[in-house]
Parts: C-alpha cells; sequence; structure tokens
C-alpha cells in the first residue's frame, strides 16, 4: 500500500484509530452519546476497510449551537484488481446503504484528485443525537479516491444544519491528497 498525506485545518484534531480511538470515544461521548456510537461505527474495519485516522473539528460553534462536531475518517481497501470508479460507485451505494441508519441520496463520480479518479456518495445519518440526547439530523460526505488497487475513503460528517457549511472544508481535505511514493 503506498503512502498518502493530507492536510486538516488548524482547528481539527486527529487521532490514529488504532492508538487512540479510546480517547477519540471519550472525546465524542463527551460531546454526544450518540456521536461516539457513531465514531465507533466509522472505524470499524467492515467490508475491507481499515481506517487510519479520526479528526474533529475543535471549534466550540457546531458543537454548542448545534449537537456534535463535524468530524472525518479516513481508510483505506485494496481491490482484488484495477476497477474503473463508475463500475464501483453502486458497490459503494450498496455498501452504505447496508449499514443501519444511513442511507445514499446522492451518488456520483467527480473530478479526478491529484491525478486519481474519485467518487462522492452524499449520505443521509439518522440516530444521531446531542448531549442531552435530542435528536440531530446528520448529513455525511463520503469520497473514495481509486488509485491503482487501492482505494482511499474519506467520510465527513456534520449536523445537517451545518452541512453546507462544512462541505468546502470536507472537499478541500480530500483535494490535498497527496502520494508519498510517487
Amino acid at each position: 500500500m503506498k503512502g498518502y498525506t493530507l492536510l486538516l485545518p488548524h482547528t481539527w484534531i486527529d487521532f490514529d484509530p488504532a492508538v487512540e480511538l479510546a480517547l477519540a470515544e471519550q472525546v465524542a461521548d463527551a460531546t454526544s452519546p450518540c456521536y461516539g456510537q457513531l465514531l465507533r461505527a466509522l472505524t470499524t474495519e467492515e467490508m475491507g476497510v481499515q481506517f487510519s485516522l479520526l479528526a474533529i473539528d475543535d471549534a466550540p460553534q457546531d458543537a454548542n449551537e448545534l449537537g456534535f462536531p463535524p468530524a472525518l475518517a479516513v481508510g483505506h481497501a485494496k481491490l482484488p484488481a484495477r476497477l474503473p470508479v463508475s463500475f464501483l460507485i453502486p458497490a459503494f451505494t450498496a455498501q452504505m446503504n447496508a449499514v443501519d441508519n444511513i442511507a445514499v441520496t446522492n451518488a456520483t463520480r467527480r473530478a479526478k484528485i491529484n491525478g486519481m479518479d474519485a467518487a462522492e456518495l452524499t449520505l443521509d445519518i439518522s440516530g444521531m443525537c446531542d448531549g442531552l440526547g435530542r435528536p440531530v439530523p446528520a448529513t455525511g460526505h463520503q469520497i473514495y479516491i481509486v488509485d491503482g488497487n487501492d482505494v482511499l475513503v474519506l467520510t465527513g460528517i456534520s449536523p445537517t444544519a451545518s452541512f453546507e457549511e462544512n462541505l468546502p472544508t470536507f472537499n478541500a481535505i480530500a483535494t490535498s491528497i497527496s502520494t508519498d511514493n510517487q
């Protein structure tokens, strides 16, 4: 597997799920018990995806006003063969629709990211709540970047009320990805 680098905004805190998942969950649980559950779900190694980064926006306005802070999980998977993104979009959509509390509302191919093919899904996420247990609608933005047999999976999540505000940040993180072994 090649190495990849991405840039996070200065207000974001990153965690290595393999080492610091318990700490990330504590931060999430302190913000919202439901949010902690979502982070645990995001970092499971189902569907062959191994997660290597979990990041949470530490800017307080989203957590205090909207229910929970935006978060990003980054993972990777190995494909058995090189496959075109157009062939993979239905598979990515089916995988996400199989996850409880998630429905894909849009799936599309997008322009290449640093020379790598990419697809993106928009996710409607139910079951999220704030620190008081009140429901908070959430939206996810998932980007799959295909580099040969490697697939990078970036999943950004925020309250639906601030999704349009956070979408440029999720896209900027995705477009900052570079291959370490070029």
